[in-house]
């Protein structure tokens, strides 16, 4: 379903894996390198979920840039973070999910979803609206 004013975002997912993710959420947004000089206007601490929210809105071109950042609950978990453009509520929303990479890689794997009922995902990535880099 198309809206008429579809919000063009670039996406970011980061999944840290290290003792550094588990610092207090208080000191993420002061804290947070991004790899390649990336860098963001804003930032905002979400204590109850021990994550981070950067972003830089860019009103010209109605761009969204975001990395969410968080530490998964165990070892072996995934991170999710969503944008529901059009409404309120899960169906409609753009999904990322990092779950850890392969035993030999360190990078997590991101996959994208795009919700549009309230069903089981499956284990493949359905294509989202938003860029992903």
């Amino acid at each position: 379903m198309a809206h008429p004013h579809r919000l063009a975002a670039v996406l970011a997912l980061i999944l840290l894996a290290s003792p550094a993710a588990m610092r207090a959420a208080e000191a993420a947004c002061a804290g947070e390198k991004f790899p390649a000089g990336r860098a963001y206007a804003a930032c905002e601490d979400l204590p109850s979920l021990g994550a981070a929210l950067h972003y830089t809105y860019d009103a010209s071109k109605s761009s969204l840039s975001v990395a969410f950042v968080a530490a998964p609950a165990s070892p072996g978990g995934w991170v999710a973070w969503g944008l529901n453009p059009t409404g309120e509520g899960m169906a409609g929303t753009q999904a990322l999910v990092a779950l850890k990479g392969g035993s030999s890689s360190s990078a997590p794997a991101v996959k994208t979803y795009n919700i549009t009922g309230y069903v089981a995902l499956g284990g493949a990535s359905t294509p989202i609206a938003q860029s992903v880099l």
